[in-house]
Protein backbone atom coordinates (compact mmCIF):
# COMPACT_ATOMS: atom_id res chain seq x y z
CA UNK A 1 0.00 0.00 0.00
CA UNK A 2 1.53 3.25 -1.55
CA UNK A 3 -1.24 5.57 -0.94
CA UNK A 4 -4.45 5.69 0.51
CA UNK A 5 -7.05 8.49 0.83
CA UNK A 6 -9.03 8.36 4.13
CA UNK A 7 -12.90 9.79 2.97
CA UNK A 8 -14.88 11.18 5.57
CA UNK A 9 -18.16 12.59 5.04
CA UNK A 10 -19.51 14.51 7.15
CA UNK A 11 -22.55 16.88 8.24
CA UNK A 12 -21.75 17.26 12.03
CA UNK A 13 -17.86 18.37 11.52
CA UNK A 14 -17.67 17.13 15.42
CA UNK A 15 -14.26 17.60 16.63
CA UNK A 16 -13.67 14.31 18.70
CA UNK A 17 -14.51 11.72 16.06
CA UNK A 18 -12.35 13.73 13.65
CA UNK A 19 -9.14 14.22 15.58
CA UNK A 20 -9.23 10.81 16.15
CA UNK A 21 -9.15 9.81 12.37
CA UNK A 22 -6.36 12.40 11.44
CA UNK A 23 -4.24 11.42 14.28
CA UNK A 24 -4.09 7.86 12.65
CA UNK A 25 -0.66 6.54 13.09
CA UNK A 26 0.98 6.21 9.11
CA UNK A 27 2.39 3.03 8.46
CA UNK A 28 6.16 2.90 6.78
CA UNK A 29 6.23 4.41 3.38
CA UNK A 30 2.59 4.81 3.09
CA UNK A 31 1.37 8.41 1.49
CA UNK A 32 -1.56 8.88 3.78
CA UNK A 33 -3.99 12.13 2.30
CA UNK A 34 -7.26 13.07 4.59
CA UNK A 35 -10.60 14.40 2.50
CA UNK A 36 -12.77 15.45 4.67
CA UNK A 37 -16.34 16.70 3.03
CA UNK A 38 -18.37 18.96 4.77
CA UNK A 39 -21.85 18.52 3.86
CA UNK A 40 -23.43 21.67 5.74
CA UNK A 41 -22.65 25.18 4.19
CA UNK A 42 -23.01 26.49 7.68
CA UNK A 43 -21.33 23.59 10.12
CA UNK A 44 -18.45 25.54 11.83
CA UNK A 45 -14.71 23.12 11.71
CA UNK A 46 -13.25 23.37 15.13
CA UNK A 47 -9.79 25.35 15.39
CA UNK A 48 -8.44 21.98 16.55
CA UNK A 49 -9.46 20.26 12.92
CA UNK A 50 -8.94 23.32 10.91
CA UNK A 51 -4.76 23.49 12.19
CA UNK A 52 -4.46 20.36 10.34
CA UNK A 53 -6.04 21.54 7.37
CA UNK A 54 -3.30 22.46 4.10
CA UNK A 55 -4.76 21.59 1.31
CA UNK A 56 -2.48 18.56 0.77
CA UNK A 57 -2.38 15.85 3.19
CA UNK A 58 -5.13 17.07 4.93
CA UNK A 59 -8.50 19.09 2.21
CA UNK A 60 -12.29 19.97 3.04
CA UNK A 61 -14.50 19.57 0.20
CA UNK A 62 -17.96 21.86 1.38
CA UNK A 63 -21.01 21.44 0.32
CA UNK A 64 -23.34 24.70 -0.73
CA UNK A 65 -26.05 22.81 0.71
CA UNK A 66 -26.52 19.56 2.09
CA UNK A 67 -26.83 16.64 -0.14
CA UNK A 68 -26.49 13.65 1.69
CA UNK A 69 -24.36 10.61 2.65
CA UNK A 70 -24.18 9.33 -0.71
CA UNK A 71 -22.96 12.60 -2.58
CA UNK A 72 -20.94 13.67 0.32
CA UNK A 73 -18.62 10.65 -0.56
CA UNK A 74 -18.64 10.79 -4.03
CA UNK A 75 -17.50 14.68 -3.82
CA UNK A 76 -14.77 12.69 -2.27
CA UNK A 77 -14.28 10.18 -4.36
CA UNK A 78 -13.54 13.11 -7.41
CA UNK A 79 -10.42 14.57 -5.49
CA UNK A 80 -9.23 11.11 -4.84
CA UNK A 81 -6.02 9.62 -5.87
CA UNK A 82 -4.83 7.38 -3.72
CA UNK A 83 -3.73 3.99 -4.57
CA UNK A 84 -6.36 2.72 -2.04
CA UNK A 85 -9.32 4.57 -0.07
CA UNK A 86 -10.39 4.55 3.22
CA UNK A 87 -14.39 4.54 3.65
CA UNK A 88 -14.84 6.16 7.37
CA UNK A 89 -17.87 7.84 8.83
CA UNK A 90 -17.61 10.92 10.58
CA UNK A 91 -18.88 9.47 14.13
CA UNK A 92 -16.56 6.38 14.25
CA UNK A 93 -13.38 6.46 16.55
CA UNK A 94 -10.67 4.44 15.01
CA UNK A 95 -8.28 2.54 17.23
CA UNK A 96 -4.76 4.53 16.50
CA UNK A 97 -3.52 1.65 14.29
CA UNK A 98 -6.25 1.23 11.99
CA UNK A 99 -4.10 2.38 8.90
CA UNK A 100 -0.79 0.03 10.27
CA UNK A 101 -3.39 -2.99 10.67
CA UNK A 102 -5.03 -2.43 6.78
CA UNK A 103 -1.43 -2.09 5.30
CA UNK A 104 -0.08 -5.24 6.49
CA UNK A 105 -3.66 -7.16 5.45
CA UNK A 106 -2.76 -5.19 1.75
CA UNK A 107 0.88 -6.67 2.29
CA UNK A 108 -0.46 -9.92 3.38
CA UNK A 109 -3.65 -10.32 0.37
CA UNK A 110 -2.07 -9.25 -3.10
CA UNK A 111 -4.77 -9.97 -4.97
CA UNK A 112 -7.49 -8.62 -2.46
CA UNK A 113 -9.66 -5.96 -3.69
CA UNK A 114 -10.89 -4.79 -0.41
CA UNK A 115 -10.98 -5.01 3.19
CA UNK A 116 -13.65 -4.35 5.96
CA UNK A 117 -13.41 -4.52 9.66
CA UNK A 118 -15.61 -4.42 12.95
CA UNK A 119 -17.28 -1.63 13.47
CA UNK A 120 -18.49 -1.44 17.61
CA UNK A 121 -20.80 -0.08 19.66
CA UNK A 122 -19.84 1.14 22.91
CA UNK A 123 -21.50 -1.39 26.49
CA UNK A 124 -25.30 -1.23 26.03
CA UNK A 125 -26.32 0.51 29.58
CA UNK A 126 -30.29 1.07 28.64
CA UNK A 127 -33.06 -0.87 27.59
CA UNK A 128 -33.11 0.25 24.23
CA UNK A 129 -30.05 0.06 23.76
CA UNK A 130 -29.62 -3.61 24.90
CA UNK A 131 -32.60 -4.34 22.51
CA UNK A 132 -30.65 -3.44 19.48
CA UNK A 133 -27.99 -5.48 20.47
CA UNK A 134 -29.90 -8.61 21.16
CA UNK A 135 -32.15 -7.80 18.35
CA UNK A 136 -28.90 -8.70 15.75
CA UNK A 137 -30.26 -5.72 13.48
CA UNK A 138 -26.81 -4.13 13.94
CA UNK A 139 -24.97 -7.75 12.41
CA UNK A 140 -23.73 -6.01 9.56
CA UNK A 141 -21.66 -3.59 11.54
CA UNK A 142 -19.47 -6.38 13.55
CA UNK A 143 -19.58 -9.03 11.03
CA UNK A 144 -15.95 -8.97 10.56
CA UNK A 145 -15.38 -10.31 13.88
CA UNK A 146 -16.90 -13.86 12.33
CA UNK A 147 -17.18 -13.71 8.17
CA UNK A 148 -14.14 -14.16 6.69
CA UNK A 149 -15.77 -12.46 3.20
CA UNK A 150 -18.38 -10.45 1.87
CA UNK A 151 -19.73 -8.69 -1.26
CA UNK A 152 -19.95 -5.87 1.02
CA UNK A 153 -19.94 -3.84 4.22
CA UNK A 154 -20.62 -0.68 5.86
CA UNK A 155 -18.78 2.06 4.80
CA UNK A 156 -17.94 2.99 8.07
CA UNK A 157 -15.09 1.44 8.07
CA UNK A 158 -14.34 -0.47 4.43
CA UNK A 159 -10.79 -0.34 2.20
CA UNK A 160 -11.19 -0.29 -1.32
CA UNK A 161 -8.52 -0.21 -4.17
CA UNK A 162 -8.56 3.63 -5.28
CA UNK A 163 -9.47 2.64 -8.91
CA UNK A 164 -12.23 0.27 -8.42
CA UNK A 165 -13.43 3.08 -5.35
CA UNK A 166 -13.68 5.51 -8.26
CA UNK A 167 -14.79 3.34 -11.03
CA UNK A 168 -18.46 3.42 -9.57
CA UNK A 169 -20.54 6.19 -8.06
CA UNK A 170 -22.93 5.99 -4.55
CA UNK A 171 -26.09 6.49 -6.32
CA UNK A 172 -27.92 9.48 -4.89
CA UNK A 173 -31.79 7.59 -5.14
CA UNK A 174 -30.96 6.73 -1.29
CA UNK A 175 -32.10 8.26 2.28
CA UNK A 176 -30.03 11.58 2.37
CA UNK A 177 -28.88 10.67 6.15
CA UNK A 178 -27.90 6.83 4.42
CA UNK A 179 -29.40 3.43 4.16
CA UNK A 180 -28.79 0.85 1.44
CA UNK A 181 -26.60 3.07 -0.86
CA UNK A 182 -23.49 1.37 0.63
CA UNK A 183 -24.81 -1.96 -0.07
CA UNK A 184 -25.66 -0.95 -3.90
CA UNK A 185 -22.21 0.56 -4.55
CA UNK A 186 -20.19 -2.09 -3.01
CA UNK A 187 -22.13 -4.65 -4.41
CA UNK A 188 -21.43 -3.46 -8.25
CA UNK A 189 -17.96 -3.03 -7.47
CA UNK A 190 -17.68 -7.06 -5.85
CA UNK A 191 -19.59 -7.88 -8.87
CA UNK A 192 -17.53 -6.12 -11.54
CA UNK A 193 -14.37 -7.06 -10.20
CA UNK A 194 -15.75 -10.83 -9.44
CA UNK A 195 -13.99 -10.80 -5.62
CA UNK A 196 -15.39 -10.46 -2.15
CA UNK A 197 -14.31 -7.82 0.30
CA UNK A 198 -12.01 -9.53 2.57
CA UNK A 199 -12.45 -9.31 6.80
CA UNK A 200 -9.89 -7.75 9.00
CA UNK A 201 -10.67 -8.51 12.46
CA UNK A 202 -8.78 -6.20 14.06
CA UNK A 203 -9.31 -3.24 12.31
CA UNK A 204 -11.72 -1.87 14.70
CA UNK A 205 -13.55 1.21 14.84
CA UNK A 206 -15.67 2.50 17.77
CA UNK A 207 -19.18 3.59 17.28
CA UNK A 208 -20.78 5.62 19.98
CA UNK A 209 -25.09 5.18 20.16
CA UNK A 210 -26.71 7.46 18.09
CA UNK A 211 -28.38 10.39 19.95
CA UNK A 212 -26.80 9.27 22.88
CA UNK A 213 -28.41 6.39 23.13
CA UNK A 214 -31.79 7.89 23.42
CA UNK A 215 -34.81 5.56 22.12
CA UNK A 216 -35.27 6.07 18.34
CA UNK A 217 -36.65 3.58 15.96
CA UNK A 218 -36.75 5.83 12.77
CA UNK A 219 -33.37 5.33 12.16
CA UNK A 220 -34.24 1.39 11.70
CA UNK A 221 -37.25 2.29 9.13
CA UNK A 222 -35.06 4.34 7.57
CA UNK A 223 -32.54 1.15 6.82
CA UNK A 224 -35.15 -0.82 5.47
CA UNK A 225 -36.28 2.46 3.49
CA UNK A 226 -33.43 2.71 1.64
CA UNK A 227 -32.85 -1.79 1.25
CA UNK A 228 -36.09 -1.96 -0.62
CA UNK A 229 -34.19 0.16 -3.21
CA UNK A 230 -31.87 -2.75 -3.69
CA UNK A 231 -34.97 -5.55 -4.63
CA UNK A 232 -35.14 -3.62 -8.36
CA UNK A 233 -31.62 -2.53 -8.72
CA UNK A 234 -30.08 -6.14 -7.41
CA UNK A 235 -33.01 -8.68 -8.35
CA UNK A 236 -30.66 -11.83 -7.80
CA UNK A 237 -30.72 -11.83 -4.51
CA UNK A 238 -34.58 -11.11 -3.69
CA UNK A 239 -36.44 -14.14 -2.70
CA UNK A 240 -40.24 -14.56 -1.21
CA UNK A 241 -41.41 -15.76 2.09
CA UNK A 242 -44.24 -15.57 4.11
CA UNK A 243 -46.07 -12.27 5.80
CA UNK A 244 -44.08 -10.90 8.49
CA UNK A 245 -46.18 -8.70 11.39
CA UNK A 246 -46.48 -5.59 9.31
CA UNK A 247 -47.53 -7.68 6.36
CA UNK A 248 -50.41 -9.89 8.15
CA UNK A 249 -51.73 -6.60 9.36
CA UNK A 250 -51.67 -4.87 6.35
CA UNK A 251 -53.67 -8.20 4.43
CA UNK A 252 -55.34 -9.18 7.57
CA UNK A 253 -56.72 -5.91 9.11
CA UNK A 254 -59.58 -4.94 6.12
CA UNK A 255 -61.05 -8.81 6.20
CA UNK A 256 -61.27 -8.66 10.37
CA UNK A 257 -62.82 -5.30 10.28
CA UNK A 258 -65.20 -6.41 7.69
CA UNK A 259 -66.11 -9.93 9.48
CA UNK A 260 -66.49 -7.32 12.71
CA UNK A 261 -68.90 -5.18 10.64
CA UNK A 262 -70.76 -7.89 10.05
CA UNK A 263 -71.33 -9.81 12.90
CA UNK A 264 -71.47 -6.16 14.44
CA UNK A 265 -68.40 -6.67 17.02
CA UNK A 266 -64.88 -5.66 17.23
CA UNK A 267 -63.57 -8.68 18.27
CA UNK A 268 -61.86 -9.94 14.95
CA UNK A 269 -60.09 -6.68 14.66
CA UNK A 270 -59.25 -6.69 18.26
CA UNK A 271 -57.99 -10.41 18.19
CA UNK A 272 -55.85 -9.47 15.02
CA UNK A 273 -54.13 -6.96 16.72
CA UNK A 274 -53.31 -8.54 19.72
CA UNK A 275 -52.38 -12.21 18.12
CA UNK A 276 -50.46 -10.53 15.91
CA UNK A 277 -48.55 -8.83 18.21
CA UNK A 278 -48.48 -11.87 20.84
CA UNK A 279 -47.49 -14.18 18.46
CA UNK A 280 -44.55 -11.53 17.87
CA UNK A 281 -43.41 -11.66 21.15
CA UNK A 282 -43.57 -15.24 22.29
CA UNK A 283 -41.75 -16.12 19.08
CA UNK A 284 -38.94 -13.42 19.63
CA UNK A 285 -38.99 -14.46 23.70
CA UNK A 286 -37.64 -18.17 22.46
CA UNK A 287 -35.41 -16.99 19.58
CA UNK A 288 -34.01 -14.91 22.06
CA UNK A 289 -33.95 -18.08 25.27
CA UNK A 290 -32.60 -20.41 22.83
CA UNK A 291 -29.81 -18.46 21.41
CA UNK A 292 -28.53 -15.73 23.72
CA UNK A 293 -30.02 -16.84 27.18
CA UNK A 294 -32.16 -16.21 29.57
CA UNK A 295 -31.02 -11.97 30.36
CA UNK A 296 -31.63 -11.55 26.67
CA UNK A 297 -35.20 -12.76 26.53
CA UNK A 298 -35.95 -9.91 29.02
CA UNK A 299 -35.66 -7.65 25.74
CA UNK A 300 -38.12 -9.66 23.90
CA UNK A 301 -40.76 -6.79 23.80
CA UNK A 302 -38.20 -4.04 22.80
CA UNK A 303 -36.66 -6.15 19.67
CA UNK A 304 -39.93 -6.93 18.65
CA UNK A 305 -40.52 -3.43 18.04
CA UNK A 306 -36.79 -2.74 16.47
CA UNK A 307 -37.65 -5.77 13.76
CA UNK A 308 -41.40 -4.26 13.56
CA UNK A 309 -40.01 -0.74 12.61
CA UNK A 310 -37.54 -2.14 10.38
CA UNK A 311 -40.52 -4.49 8.43
CA UNK A 312 -42.88 -1.25 8.60
CA UNK A 313 -40.11 0.56 6.89
CA UNK A 314 -39.54 -1.30 4.10
CA UNK A 315 -43.32 -1.73 3.34
CA UNK A 316 -43.78 2.06 3.43
CA UNK A 317 -41.33 2.43 0.82
CA UNK A 318 -42.31 -0.69 -1.51
CA UNK A 319 -46.07 0.83 -1.48
CA UNK A 320 -46.22 4.02 -0.53
CA UNK A 321 -43.38 5.32 -2.53
CA UNK A 322 -42.26 2.60 -5.56
CA UNK A 323 -45.65 1.69 -5.57
CA UNK A 324 -44.09 -1.69 -5.80
CA UNK A 325 -47.00 -4.11 -4.93
CA UNK A 326 -45.06 -7.59 -5.41
CA UNK A 327 -42.76 -6.45 -2.70
CA UNK A 328 -45.43 -7.19 -0.04
CA UNK A 329 -43.74 -10.70 1.36
CA UNK A 330 -40.50 -10.17 -0.38
CA UNK A 331 -37.07 -10.13 1.10
CA UNK A 332 -33.73 -9.31 0.31
CA UNK A 333 -30.38 -11.90 0.80
CA UNK A 334 -28.24 -9.16 2.65
CA UNK A 335 -25.50 -12.01 3.10
CA UNK A 336 -25.52 -11.95 -1.12
CA UNK A 337 -25.04 -16.02 -1.13
CA UNK A 338 -28.34 -17.13 -0.71
CA UNK A 339 -26.83 -19.73 2.49
CA UNK A 340 -29.07 -18.05 4.75
CA UNK A 341 -32.81 -17.86 3.10
CA UNK A 342 -34.04 -21.73 3.41
CA UNK A 343 -33.80 -20.05 7.14
CA UNK A 344 -35.28 -17.18 7.42
CA UNK A 345 -37.81 -18.85 5.63
CA UNK A 346 -38.20 -21.53 8.53
CA UNK A 347 -38.49 -18.37 10.78
CA UNK A 348 -40.71 -16.83 9.01
CA UNK A 349 -43.18 -19.83 8.59
CA UNK A 350 -43.17 -20.53 12.59
CA UNK A 351 -44.09 -16.78 13.59
CA UNK A 352 -46.72 -17.29 11.09
CA UNK A 353 -47.99 -19.84 12.65
CA UNK A 354 -47.39 -18.42 15.95
CA UNK A 355 -49.85 -15.43 14.64
CA UNK A 356 -52.34 -17.46 13.88
CA UNK A 357 -52.48 -19.27 16.86
CA UNK A 358 -52.86 -16.61 19.19
CA UNK A 359 -55.11 -15.11 16.78
CA UNK A 360 -57.64 -17.79 17.45
CA UNK A 361 -56.67 -17.56 21.08
CA UNK A 362 -57.78 -14.13 21.41
CA UNK A 363 -60.69 -14.56 19.29
CA UNK A 364 -61.79 -17.61 21.79
CA UNK A 365 -60.70 -15.66 24.50
CA UNK A 366 -63.40 -12.41 24.41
Amino acid sequence: MRSVDVLVPSVRLDAGPLLAILNLRIPLDVEVRWIIVADDPLARIHESVAQRIDGERCRVVRHAQNLGAAAARNSALEVSTGEWVLFLDDDVWPTPDLLEVYSDAVKNSDAAIGFFGPTLFDPARTVFQRGVEVSDILTFFRVALWCRELRWAPTANVLVRGDLARSERFLTCFPKAGGGEDIDYLLRITNAAGAPLIAVPSARVAHPWWRNGARDYTRFMRWSYGDSLLHDLHPTHVYRTVPNAAETLLLGLPIAAIVATSVGSPVPVVAMLVGVMAGEIVMEFGRLLALKGFPACLYCVETVLIRSANDVGRLAMQLGQLRRFRGVTERWDHFCDGLHIAYHRRWAAWKCVAHAAAIAAVALGL
